[in-house]
């Protein structure tokens, strides 16, 4: 499984989540999912390029390219440049947008945009389709506007990025009087960047920018890397211009490829930067902001090279921004294709970034694994028997509840049953933040696909003593405390028009309809742990001994008497009769 939680964690506006981005987990590798190649950072007529938009898009067409992020300056877009571009009619937004367009290529209409640093001119880049906007407008091109520019491209949903972090060189008309121009990036203002631009800088200026991306993961930021063509004049410079059309981006996805799709695969870091006619024939790990959890992590992975290397190549693996042990390898000359195979043997169990490079020809976005050390642990159960006491309903009003229960209504009167998933605000918060684990994502998915639920993630318990939840006993009695890594466990509220809680407590009816339901959800669970042990919940807590009876008859149908697992993870009270605990 390589793409799929990207789907998941695209969470709507609305309060629904919509089941066909769910329906994504499910896929292992669509038809379409492959390697996608293509330019970021050109400038046209519409800026200070040479190229009309009709010869940009024929130049990345001949180059083989399947996309086209076009990144004019935008203060230059809305007025005519030069006496070309204003016979030839390239200014304004709107001509803009239709003069970029193909039939053959995704093209997204971006734009570099300028502020100043003292004499240096900082460019950050906007990936996202573009238009006018005053308010964009107003921060460009002023002194120490670098940070709002950011801040500015995140409230409005585009992308940035810091183009050539580390450049500084003698260009144009000041080269004979032998100054240079600063376009180096503030690195100490960038909260909030999407990504960085590798290859448009010398060899001292990719090794300055390599250090500053290591040091953001290092960090726990995971910005994505592209691959700065930065095109001008095939004019002026015929020899470097033709170098700059192989400095490709490559972005990964597993449907067939819109300019939204686009998008969304590179917000998830989905890329890998190359140049000098290098690639990935093959990586065993998806590159992006998914963790995969792996016992151990062992990279597989195949390069080639468009020609044979004329010069030695140093590979390297770092993790969580510093050099993996045992991972670089230097790469002889006269290389077509070079395979290449490291195990991190020395890494802790936990959640840790890796990035693969070879220097001066690829670099990826990082890459997320879960090192879990060992492989998961079968099912366990224990029942655990606490006092009858009456409780107050109202102490399961809980706020997360609330907001649940009302999208579930809502649901049902709209009778929009392709919605099979109810989710409150903050646990779509914690799947947007990438906090949710895959064995949670793929047991509701196998769920939602025969049954209307509404869910409450369990986030962040760091131990038993930090977190007693909202359905503990009342004094005297054994509390109801969860312990869990994050984003390891899930409550089912509702499930098919059974309501929550405390609402069903005084009605027999329900009570039983609430019963049956769950103890088909629980034999459902047990047999999505049976296709895929990955799935088996290590800990399960229902409200009803006649439904803990089913779960621990299922255990011992499957994997023997409890004598022989253990005991861990299980118990029931009677206070509660349509709330199911899964736990990994």
């Amino acid at each position: 499984m390589r793409v799929v939680c990207r789907a998941i964690w695209r969470v709507f506006d609305s309060t629904w989540f919509v089941i066909f981005c769910i329906l994504l987990i499910l896929v292992s590798r669509s038809a379409s999912a492959k390697w996608y190649s293509g330019i970021i950072h050109v400038h046209s007529t519409f800026s200070d390029g040479d190229r009309t938009p009709g010869m940009v898009i024929r130049n990345a067409e001949k180059a083989g390219f399947q996309f086209l992020i076009e990144t004019d300056h935008y203060e230059q877009i809305e007025k005519p440049q030069t006496l070309r571009s204003r016979l030839v009619k390239d200014y304004g937004f709107n001509n803009y947008w239709q003069k970029f367009s193909s039939n053959n290529l995704i093209i997204v209409r971006g734009a570099e945009i300028e502020t100043r640093r003292g004499n240096a001119r900082v460019h950050t880049l906007v990936l996202g389709d573009l238009k006018y906007d005053q308010g964009l407008m107003d921060l460009q091109g002023k002194e120490g506007n670098q940070q709002a520019v950011i801040d500015y491209l995140n409230q409005k949903g585009f992308l940035s990025v810091a183009a050539h972090p580390s450049l500084i060189t003698a260009i144009g008309t000041q080269t004979w009087r032998g100054e240079c121009s600063d376009f180096s990036y503030n690195k100490s203002q960038c909260k909030g960047l999407s990504g960085i631009e590798f290859f448009n800088e010398d060899e001292a200026g990719y090794q300055q920018t390599l250090k500053w991306y290591l040091g953001l993961i290092a960090k726990g930021e995971s910005p994505f890397v592209t691959a700065g063509c930065d095109s001008h004049s095939p004019l002026l410079e015929p020899v470097n211009d033709t170098k700059r059309w192989q400095r490709r981006t490559m972005v990964y996805s597993d449907r067939v490829l819109t300019p939204e799709i686009l998008f969304e695969d590179i917000t998830y870091g989905q890329t890998y930067a190359a140049n000098n006619g290098a690639y990935f024939k093959d990586i065993n790990y998806i590159i992006g902001k998914c963790y995969w959890r792996v016992d151990r992590p062992k990279f597989k992975l195949s390069i080639g090279f468009s020609k044979k290397t004329t010069s030695s190549k140093v590979l390297r693996i770092y993790r969580d921004g510093q050099l993996a042990e045992g991972s670089v390898k230097s790469l002889p000359v006269g290389l077509k294709e070079y395979s290449y195979t490291c195990e991190d043997k020395v890494v802790k169990p936990g959640k840790h970034r890796y990035v693969i490079e070879v220097e001066g020809c690829l670099i990826t976005s990082p890459i997320g694994l879960e090192v879990t050390g060992s492989k998961p642990a079968p099912a366990k159960v224990i029942v655990r028997s606490i006092p009858n006491k009456t409780i107050n309903s109202s102490l399961y009003r809980d706020a997360i509840d609330e907001p649940i229960k009302e999208n579930l209504a809502r649901l049902w009167q709209t009778k929009e049953k392709s919605t099979h998933l109810v989710i409150a605000k903050e646990d779509q918060d914690y799947i947007r933040n990438y906090d949710a684990d895959r064995r949670v994502l793929m047991a509701l998915l196998e769920l939602a696909k025969t049954h209307t639920l509404a869910i409450r993630m369990k986030i962040g318990y760091q131990n038993e003593r930090c977190w007693i939840s909202r359905e503990t006993a009342p004094s005297g009695g054994m509390p109801n405390i969860s312990a869990h890594f994050t984003a390891q466990a899930y409550d089912i509220f509702c499930a098919d028009g059974v309501e929550i809680a405390w609402q069903v407590s005084a009605d027999s009816a329900k009570k039983a309809k609430a019963h049956q339901k769950i103890q088909q959800l629980i034999r459902e669970i047990i047999a999505i742990g049976r296709k895929d042990s990955n799935l088996l919940p290590t800990q399960m807590m229902i409200y009803s001994w006649d439904d803990v009876n089913v779960f621990t008859a299922e255990l011992n149908r499957y994997y023997g008497p409890v004598s022989q697992r253990g005991n861990s993870g299980m118990w029931a009270n009677d206070r509660m009769w349509d709330r199911i605990h899964i736990g990994y």
